[in-house]
């Protein structure tokens, strides 16, 4: 049978429809740093895709948004983020965008608040509002994926099984990854430590662990006179066993006045820069508490 060219160029001119209407039916998600991005992304599975909007070596209190962020935002069927207490840079673009598209999950039913101001105050400062690291506590963690599965199904209701599927398997995995957690760091609730920022309340406060004292309450405001002093001090004391940073700030003050001193440092990535899924995140960040806090040789 003779090919006819004219058939031919039609029948690729309908696949390529075919294909492309495939893709404008394909939900974009965009969420706005990295442990947001890998929970979409395990919940998403092959049905949605899944952008993030800040790369992972750069911290939320300090990103300005590019014109090809913008554009991503305004293609996007949902938008998720944690709120204003961590992203303010995305507080003005949020708002011109339909109002179905920013997703705050800070304001989720179910989410477990922590007030800085009341239950965390350091080496005589304070911390104003609540912390908003709510990916740092399991229960929380959740609640956010059960959101984000709801948007998936409400966008994409073809899905709706996958998706469940995917929300059962990924929640699944939460619990035993708390109870390694709190295996692990039972043994050092005793064990002292300072942090490059104050940033880890939901983590500390489900485990029981002891922060001593933090750097700075924010990246983005530095450490007063009074409060550094105090905090070579607190050094001196014998009391700290480990002072962590982060892969995202390398503050020069932080090395400055730990200087010679004889104390463990550790690494924390609270922004899961590494990680390819929220499993191998949330081990490597109990994991770094454990390494610092129980190894005693320096």
């Amino acid at each position: 049978m003779p090919h006819h060219p004219a058939l031919i160029r039609l029948a690729l001119a309908l696949m390529a429809l075919c294909y492309t209407q495939l893709a404008l039916a394909t939900p974009l998600l965009v969420s706005s740093i990295r442990p947001l991005h890998i929970i979409t992304q395990e919940l998403a599975g092959d049905y949605a895709t899944s952008e993030l909007l800040l790369p992972p070596s750069v911290s939320p209190h300090l990103y300005q948004l590019k014109p090809s962020d913008r554009s991503l935002l305004q293609r996007a069927d949902r938008v998720f983020w944690i709120g204003p207490e961590l992203e303010r840079f995305l507080v003005k673009p949020l708002a011109l965008l339909s109002p179905s598209q920013p997703i705050a999950l800070l304001y989720a039913e179910g989410i477990k608040t922590i007030d800085s101001n009341e239950e965390h105050d350091h080496q005589g400062h304070d911390h104003q509002g609540v912390d908003p690291h709510i990916w740092l506590n399991i229960d929380n963690v959740r609640v956010i994926a059960q959101r984000i599965a709801d948007e998936l199904i409400a966008i994409d209701p073809a899905h709706r099984a996958q998706y469940t599927k995917n929300l059962q398997r990924f929640i699944d995995k939460l619990t035993q990854l708390d109870q390694q957690a709190a295996s692990r760091l039972k043994p050092l609730k005793a064990k002292g430590y300072v942090l490059l920022h104050d940033g880890y309340s939901h983590f500390e406060e489900r485990y029981g662990l002891r922060r001593l004292a933090a750097f700075s309450l924010s990246p983005d405001r530095k450490p007063g006179a009074r409060h550094l002093l105090a905090i070579r001090r607190l050094l001196d004391s014998g009391s700290v066993v480990c002072v962590f940073r982060e892969p995202q700030y390398q503050p020069a003050v932080l090395a400055s006045i730990v200087g010679t001193r004889s104390i463990k440092q550790g690494l924390l990535d609270p922004l899961a820069s590494q990680a390819m899924d929220y499993a191998s995140f949330y081990q490597q960040f109990s994991q770094a508490f454990e390494r610092c806090l129980s190894v005693s040789d320096l």
